[in-house]
């Protein structure tokens, strides 16, 4: 039965290939510069050219054996001075001259195929007819050479035999020339003459028996062809080496910048940053992201996956209003720019459209934005009330979706910080208490300026909001202990723009249930 993986395991292995798809731009452009480069350096290469030809070694001699023949010693035959000297005729070269020999050797590679006795000569040169010039003249004299060395053999033995017959036929004629005085003498001589006959004998026999030499020793099985494409140009194996380093060299840089990325990235690295859960990953369009439009994709695309981003964190919000009586909510974030306004109108409008009466309240005096979601104007606001100039239910903008109340900023006062901690603003929160179901806030970033550290301890929870792609987590973990020295409590993030491929555990289910191309931040 088969052991199931643990589960560590199975979470290292999505891990891993998450960096994959969230920087496959970089193991791409690896990969192409690395394939790029092996089939550069191969191009400017200076061609060479690669001849072969295949010779079949035979035994040598009538009584040797295929068996007995070491291929190995025979190939390194090939290129010894004996058979580059025959071959230099062939190739123009002086055959007196040993470093010339030696020079042509050197582009000669013999090889044997296991379990075989045939030699493959391969002779490289700068141009073709010359490889094939070198591989014909080094296969053929080899074959000569063979051929040579057996017939020499043989002629070695047989000379060495007749020499033992001719010195033995001296002696004999010496003997028969001996004088005989006695009958004793006689049977010496008689004695030694038959000696030296038998040993005649002996040797004739020997002559007869040494094993023919054969004029087969080598056989020119293959003759050298010419090369029609360089030998040292292998573009696709370059191509594969180099889209196999690419590879490598991709996964590991990926990885690098994946170390080196200081972003909260992904779901993961949001809450582990802020220390409490992501109510909602919210994608985002590059083309509205370019013309920078303030879109309430919540009322104008209701089906798309960016809207039901903010959907997803509503039960949370009216989940903490029923058990923990939470009413006033602040939505910031770190820096500027990171969604904080697009989140606080969506977040508004889904939830009036689900039936509470809610209030978003501009509190950014220094750079307002909120209104023109609801295309409000900010001619008065936020900043007339805190100064006392006007009453707060005169400041109250209806919106075009029922339930939902906008108060605009106004006029940009002097004090910012001064009025959002004043008690006039904790006079105003209890008073949309009585009258809202949810008051939701818009407040400035919390690292650039002070005034939202002053208005956290004044509201219910913290909401914070961060892109993926640009709120460093270092960030998000200084306005976490910032809020909790002064008494905030957050009840989780908003993440916009999450890293692709670390976003979530369920990336390709959401991308394919909602069909609309209309998802913004």
């Amino acid at each position: 039965m088969e052991q199931p993986q643990p589960e560590s395991q199975l979470i290292d292995l999505r891990e891993f290939f998450r960096v994959l798809r969230r920087r496959k731009w970089v193991v791409l452009i690896a990969c192409i510069v690395v394939v790029g480069v092996a089939l550069g350096v191969v191009y400017l290469r200076t061609p060479l050219y690669t001849s072969r030809a295949e010779v079949e070694v035979q035994p040598s001699t009538t009584d040797e054996q295929l068996q007995d023949i070491n291929m190995e010693t025979e190939a390194t035959r090939v290129t010894q001075e004996q058979v580059a000297a025959l071959a230099a005729p062939a190739l123009g070269v002086n055959a007196g001259s040993a470093r010339q020999l030696e020079r042509v050797a050197n582009d000669v590679v013999v090889s044997v195929p296991p379990n075989t006795t045939y030699l493959n000569i391969d002779c490289t040169a700068t141009a073709a007819a010359q490889a094939q010039a070198c591989a014909r003249a080094f296969s053929d004299a080899y074959v000569e050479e063979r051929v040579a060395r057996a017939q020499d053999r043989y002629d070695a033995e047989l000379a060495g035999i007749s020499a033992e017959i001719k010195l033995a036929n001296r002696q004999l004629r010496s003997l028969e020339a001996l004088p005989a005085d006695t009958g004793a003498d006689r049977r010496e001589i008689r004695r030694r003459i038959d000696r030296q006959n038998q040993i005649i004998l002996a040797a004739q026999a020997l002559a007869f028996a040494i094993p023919s030499p054969s004029p087969t020793a080598a056989v020119a099985s293959r003759s050298a062809d010419l090369p029609e494409v360089p030998s040292n140009k292998p573009f696709v194996l370059a191509a594969a080496l180099g889209l196999l380093l690419g590879g490598v060299v991709g996964v590991g840089l990926a990885f690098i910048l994946e170390r080196m990325d200081v972003c909260v990235g992904d779901r993961a690295g949001m809450e582990a940053a802020l220390g409490a859960p992501v109510l909602a990953t919210v994608p985002l369009v590059r083309d509205r992201r370019r013309k920078r439009e303030p879109t309430l994709i919540t009322r104008d695309e209701p089906r798309s996956q960016a809207a039901e981003a903010y959907r997803t964190a509503r039960p949370t919000l009216l989940y903490l209003a029923q058990q923990d009586s939470v009413k006033v909510v602040a939505v910031t974030g770190a820096g500027d720019e990171e969604g904080k306004s697009t989140a606080t109108a969506n977040l508004a409008a889904s939830l009036a459209i689900a039936g509470e009466t809610v209030v978003a309240v501009s509190c950014d005096l220094r750079k307002p934005r909120l209104h023109t979601f609801f295309e409000r104007d900010n001619e008065k606001g936020l900043s007339d009330v805190l100064n006392g100039t006007l009453p707060w239910k005169d400041v109250l903008q209806e919106t075009d979706i029922d339930r939902l109340t906008l108060i605009a900023s106004g006029p940009v006062p002097p004090n910012p910080a001064e009025l959002l901690g004043a008690e006039s603003m904790t006079v105003l929160l209890d008073d949309l208490r009585q009258e809202f179901d949810l008051i939701l806030l818009d407040t400035p970033p919390a690292l650039i300026v002070g005034d939202t550290v002053t208005l956290i301890p004044k509201t219910d929870r913290v909401l914070v909001v961060a892109d993926g792609a640009k709120t460093p987590r270092a960030a998000v973990m200084h306005l976490r202990q910032q809020f909790e020295r002064v008494g905030g409590h957050i009840m989780g993030g908003i993440l916009f723009n999450p890293a692709r491929g670390k976003a979530d555990d369920y990336p390709s289910y959401s991308r394919s249930y909602y069909s609309s191309s209309s998802e913004t931040r």
